[in-house]
């Protein structure tokens, strides 16, 4: 179904682009939990004829993922059956939440990566995307959790990058240069993993 994406949307938590002075006061975060992620691709007890919302799991922002399947040699060994069953979990939890990125951790996936939807090319799997250049307005963006509507934390974000990823698979690597929801997208990736696995990316 068609998606409505927000401005500044990012991931399946919704961002929201702020200036660091319009930021809402407050306290430091508190220290993240590590969410260890054994499973290349973990259990979905759930249909398309399910009465109940996809289980997708949004991320709170106070977690950080440790991923099986992070390193060059996990990735470039991982099934394309298994990228494209999470590229269809992608498609179910974008269409009910009406956003149009999800995060591989969302949806269950222990590989870095992005799923970015767009009316031309539908749900794009962008597998451990790697910033190459940063432009644009660095600017905070607002993490929200699009099924209780709470926001759960910040990142900071640049309106346009450039970078590289593999693409629906893990055999064809492309160059990319993006602006607005995708960009925010792929750089919120880096923010939720630990930092060995930002660390593959960076």
């Amino acid at each position: 179904m068609p998606l409505e994406s927000a401005s500044g949307v990012a991931g399946l938590a919704s961002v929201i682009v702020l200036t660091a002075t319009n930021w809402m006061r407050g306290g430091p975060p508190n220290e993240p939990v590590v969410v260890q992620m054994e499973s290349l691709l973990a259990p979905w007890i759930w249909t398309p004829a399910s009465s109940q919302p996809p289980p997708c799991d949004w991320i709170n922002h106070s977690s950080s993922f440790t991923l099986s399947a992070c390193s060059s040699f996990a990735i470039s060994h991982t099934p394309t059956e298994v990228i494209e069953e999470a590229r269809q979990r992608a498609v179910y939890c974008a269409a009910h939440w009406e956003t149009t990125c999800v995060l591989s951790v969302e949806i269950g996936l222990a590989l870095p990566a992005v799923f970015t939807y767009s009316q031309e090319q539908g749900m794009k799997a962008l597998v451990a995307p790697r910033v190459l250049n940063r432009s644009g307005e660095s600017v905070w963006t607002k993490v929200r959790n699009p099924s209780t509507g709470r926001y759960s934390g910040r990142v900071r974000s640049h309106t346009a990058i450039e970078f590289e990823s593999l693409v629906d698979g893990v055999r064809r690597l492309e160059t990319f240069s993006e602006i607005g929801d995708t960009a925010y997208c792929v750089q919120l990736l880096s923010h939720v993993l630990d930092e060995a696995c930002a660390a593959e990316l960076a």
